[in-house]
């Protein structure tokens, strides 16, 4: 029988289990998505996701608080190239060490002792081929899935870039979409691991103004209302930027919302601004508190 029932009398005369969460909401064992449109900086805030893991600080200067204690966390990309990686991480480990934008126990670090950390926990690949991040193939599930299971023992998270590239069906398709939400949450509850897809808004939510909703995915619906965790990244509007009178950079801005979380309250939407690099950190819920920089800008074009 493949049912598990539930013992009552040993369940409820017992504490109730205390759940683990890798990221706000989003559980040890359960499968996630971060979706956004082109552009909007989802690689980036999941590089700083690994990096803040692996050194145990808050990810984007306080989007998420700090871990319990720093993690091991695997991103495995097909968007993007080795080197384009390369100059990710070196802005991210930048913008760390930044005076005065580094935690308190990280601005006396030396590089050298930081960079080992990232290397212990934070597992970074590329993909060679199409096929190498599909774990659904013609509607069978691909071995893959093996490969992936290896990497990801003793880890806390894994991270997948992008829903698109773990399959070759149509994603509009609510079977193959479900297949493939449904082979990551065996993956996760095998390994204990929390999976994040990265995954691509809808032309329609941006322009019709529904990016904060978990129904702004690309494809059919099937695949969010399986997960149990959906953060959205959108790009500052026109409106947006001329009620925060920022209009100047608008696109330095993005908002970061939690429209789906099965095991947590709701919270405020966040604004990122991008920094140097692309790094992201947060700006707070008032994008009109300009940094000093922009306000002399602001100055200056004034004149």
């Amino acid at each position: 029988m493949s049912f598990r029932k539930m013992d009552m009398d040993v369940t409820l005369r017992n504490p109730p289990p205390t759940p683990k969460f890798v990221l706000p909401g989003l559980m040890l064992g359960a499968v996630g998505a971060l979706v956004g449109p082109g552009a909007s900086s989802k690689t980036m805030l999941s590089l700083q996701i690994a990096v803040s893991r692996a050194l145990g600080i808050p990810v984007a200067g306080g989007l998420f608080a700090a871990p319990p204690e720093p993690g091991e966390t695997v991103v495995i990309t097909a968007e993007e190239c080795y080197e384009t990686l390369a100059i990710r991480m070196h802005a991210i480990v930048d913008a760390l060490l930044e005076a005065g934008e580094a935690p308190p126990l990280f601005r006396e670090t030396p590089r050298a002792e930081i960079i080992e950390q990232i290397h212990a926990r934070c597992h970074v690949y590329t993909t060679e081929g199409p096929q190498a991040l599909q774990l659904v193939r013609d509607g069978c599930m691909t071995a893959n899935v093996d490969d992936l299971r290896q990497a990801v023992q003793g880890k806390s998270l894994v991270i997948l870039d992008s829903l698109c590239r773990t399959h070759n069906g149509n994603e509009n398709d609510a079977t193959t979409m479900t297949q493939v939400a449904s082979v990551a949450q065996s993956l996760a509850e095998a390994e204990r691991v929390a999976v994040l897809f990265i995954h691509h808004a809808s032309r329609a939510s941006v322009f019709q103004g529904y990016g904060d909703s978990q129904h702004a995915s690309r494809g059919s619906s099937a695949f969010v209302d399986a997960v149990r965790w959906v953060g959205n990244l959108m790009p500052m509007s026109t409106a947006e930027a001329k009620e925060h009178a920022v209009e100047p950079f608008r696109k330095s801005f993005v908002r970061f919302d939690i429209s789906k979380a099965n095991h947590m309250a709701p919270i405020e939407p966040m604004w990122l601004r991008r920094k140097v690099g692309g790094v992201l950190e947060v700006f707070g819920s008032d994008p009109a508190r300009l940094p000093e920089s922009s306000r002399v800008m602001r100055g200056r074009r004034a004149k």
